[in-house]
């Protein structure tokens, strides 16, 4: 056996970590919107195809019903005339963040203070009654200056979606949207460039969204033909038969978490889909199919490219308990995935012939409180991402959730990805093996939630118009064992940490974030926002030994926010 089996069949490189997360560029059809709008499900049947919408639908015939405001949501943006509209955001960010160690002998990442922008235009149009054209274009996204890290660059110089190496972002355009939709009296037909979310958004997220703390910022982007009808919606004398709508889609990936077709990935999928609305609850499922060509990798051991094939099931729904009508209201709301399929990007003892199984799973449960006198929000997340305990077999069970979908600041948007960049960096040590192994890439976390289960209460409040305060805590624990790819290798192939701890705890801490922000609105359509965030991060057990015998010690961010939007 060579070195290079040697060290694959030991450490596994547990590429389920980055498997699961196919779902998420596959799911669903509605763009969620900040909680005051998209994201809440329709109060009426009534609605015309509440399967899908676009982010500002014609006045005369809405696609969705307008959710009215409730507790402490903000009231959405209206259009500028009866059948177009144009509209745009500017965003500036300045971070401060903790410059921790990232494995056992203090190594650091070097990103203390930096600044990101962010630019979206679009419009819509509708030249006649039962037509709709849309575009929106997204730029400047990305670090515009500031400390930079190295780790990953040993891996890849695109390693990261949002890059934290220099500001190569900055020149890029994404199209977001150029698409036709056009009704009938028996369905809708959509084509074109557009972006995609569904329920939560744990999944799969138009990257626009409103996030508790931190931000979204890119989305998932597809090439799509749609179609979705609502057959008994002028039959049914029930509200479960008018609020029930059908749904097929086909895509192209354009960008999403999983897949960039710019940097020479092919993914496609096709979708059936069903929901149905009424005036109290909503419940809708997808099957989705994803085949996907990656990218050539020059180190992987044979001439052709690894490939992803995976059926996923994602099931969601929303309840409101309380009667409607009322100053308070009471929701629960939940969201699962499971995914099956097969890949052959492990190149493993058991899996170098026949490819390894993919079953992954995720899920998301959400008790969501209003009071309207008071203007508050109260919400209560558990959240469960699958992790691996073995990711030497022919079995790939990690999960990931979108990497727009923030649960907090730091654990997983700062600490896990600069952790397991630097794991991988270690990996090419040609003291360690002489021929690097390929897919390491995806051993590293984006910024989504993978391998844990946490819960995560926030609480929102209004005290006067335009001003939003915010309060939420987290506590996450590791589905599965920490898994350090260079670790492991030397520990001989047990599941090690990345403090070099083999069999450690799972605890991976808590969280305590802080949001405050204005608003002043210059009319219907404009406003300018400024506020600041911050949180601390008391790291768990899981991290023993990373940084030193102490592991690691307390963490802290804050930034700074400006929005412009019109």
């Amino acid at each position: 056996m060579n070195v290079r089996s040697q060290f694959q069949r030991r450490v596994g490189l547990p590429l389920a970590l980055t498997l699961a997360v196919i779902p998420s560029t596959i799911l669903a059809q509605q763009s969620p919107a900040p909680e005051s709008s998209a994201t809440e499900m329709p109060d009426s049947a009534e609605s015309e195809v509440p399967g899908l919408e676009v982010d500002e639908p014609a006045p005369e015939e809405a696609l969705l019903p307008a959710t009215p405001v409730f507790g402490a949501d903000s009231v959405p943006r209206a259009p500028r005339g009866s059948n177009w509209d144009v509209r745009g955001q500017a965003r500036f960010r300045f971070n401060q963040a903790s410059d921790f160690a990232t494995d056992d002998v203090g190594t650091r990442h070097g990103r203390e203070a930096w600044t990101e922008t962010r630019l979206v235009l679009g419009g819509f149009w509708n030249p006649i009654e039962r037509m709709h054209l849309e575009v929106e274009i997204d730029g400047l996204n990305g670090q515009a200056s500031g400390d930079v890290t190295t780790l990953g660059q040993q891996i890849d110089e695109d390693l990261f979606r949002i890059s934290r190496y220099d500001q190569q972002d900055l020149r890029r355009v994404y199209p977001r949207k150029a698409l036709i939709q056009f009704d009938t009296s028996f369905a809708r037909f959509i084509v074109g460039a557009q972006t995609f979310g569904w329920g939560t958004g744990m999944l799969a997220n138009d990257g626009l969204s409103d996030q508790d703390f931190g931000d979204a910022w890119r989305g998932s982007l597809v090439a799509r033909i749609a179609v979705l009808t609502q057959p008994l919606r002028n039959r049914s004398t029930s509200a479960v038969g008018r609020g029930w709508t059908l749904l097929a889609a086909g895509d192209r990936v354009i960008e999403d978490d999983n897949a960039s077709w710019y940097d020479g990935d092919d993914a496609w999928s096709a979708i059936l889909g069903t929901r149905i609305d009424t005036a109290r609850w909503s419940v809708g499922a997808f099957n989705a199919l994803r085949w996907q060509t990656d990218r050539p990798d020059p180190l992987y051991p044979v001439d052709r490219r690894t490939t992803v094939q995976v059926n996923s099931v994602d099931v969601y729904g929303k309840w409101t308990i309380t009667e409607p009508g009322g100053d308070h209201r009471l929701q629960l709301e939940g969201e699962a995935a499971l995914i099956v399929g097969r890949t052959d990007r492990p190149w493993l003892d058991e899996t170098f012939e026949d490819g390894a199984r993919v079953q992954s799973m995720g899920a998301l449960a959400r008790l969501r409180y209003d009071s309207q006198a008071a203007r508050l929000t109260a919400r209560l997340d558990a959240g469960y991402a699958s992790g691996d305990n073995d990711p030497r077999d022919d079995v790939a069970r990690g999960f990931s959730f979108h990497s727009d979908y923030n649960v907090g600041l730091i654990l997983f948007d700062q600490v896990m990805p600069m952790l397991t960049a630097r794991a991988g960096d270690r990996v090419f040590d040609p003291d360690l093996l002489a021929v690097p192994p390929s897919g390491v890439r995806f051993t590293v976390a984006q910024g989504g939630v993978t391998n844990a289960g946490y819960l995560n209460p926030v609480v929102r409040w209004q005290p006067v118009n335009g001003l939003d305060a915010r309060l939420g805590w987290l506590y996450a624990v590791a589905a599965a064992e920490l898994v350090d790819v260079y670790q492991s290798a030397l520990a001989g192939g047990y599941d090690t940490g990345f403090g070099g701890v083999t069999g450690g705890s799972r605890v991976l801490g808590n969280e305590v974030n802080l949001g405050l922000r204005y608003t002043f609105d210059f009319d219907d359509s404009t406003a300018v926002r400024f506020g600041g965030e911050g949180g601390v991060f008391l790291p768990g057990a899981a991290f023993d030994g990373v940084g030193g015998e102490d592991g690691l010690p307390t963490l802290t961010m804050w930034r700074g926010t400006l929005d412009v939007l019109w």
